[in-house]
């Protein structure tokens, strides 16, 4: 599947980032875009209504967030937006699981508030996806992020509390 080598270009980007081999970063860099043109050709080859071209279009977004993870830009729009499309894909709960961690990745970069908040949304619904598929290697991927981050994944369940003799409030 084309994804999947897209994915990998990127993965052997950022390490040869990381080990400052440019010459590498730009193969993968080529390797990746070729791919992703394949896979938009690929999609253009089936009809509007056909099974396949959805397939194609669910992971187009997914392919564009890895390419600009290769390029060094981490968006977590472009995370979040591939998460999103693929939340409506019957077949790709572990692709959005994927997306949405890598989202929650992004946004723990930024080192705001607000994004803090998204980020702990992102990834404590990712770790709920990988855990009712049972994708361990995933799962534990998210745990790390959150451990790292000082995130809890799970919510304490609501629990209703009576304030002064007045009718119970919910508390979380």
């Amino acid at each position: 599947m084309r994804y999947w080598a897209v994915r990998a270009e990127a993965d052997i980007a950022e390490r040869a980032r990381r080990l400052k081999r440019e010459a590498e970063v730009h193969e993968a860099r080529s390797i990746a875009r070729h791919q992703l043109s394949q896979l938009r050709s690929a999609g253009r080859t089936f009809a509007a209504d056909h099974w396949a071209r959805g397939i194609v279009e669910a992971l187009l977004p997914l392919c564009q967030a890895e390419i600009a993870r290769l390029e060094g830009r981490n968006d977590p729009n472009a995370w979040s937006a591939a998460a999103d499309t693929l939340a409506t894909a019957p077949f790709a709960p572990y692709f959005e699981a994927y997306a949405r961690w890598r989202a929650g990745t992004a946004l723990l970069t930024q080192r705001a508030v607000i994004s803090r908040a998204t980020a702990k949304a992102q990834l404590s619904t990712a770790h709920r996806i990988a855990s009712e598929l049972r994708a361990g290697a995933l799962r534990t991927d998210i745990e790390r992020v959150a451990a790292r981050a000082h995130l809890s994944l799970t919510e304490a369940p609501a629990t209703s509390v009576s304030v002064s003799g007045n009718a119970p409030v919910t508390a979380t």
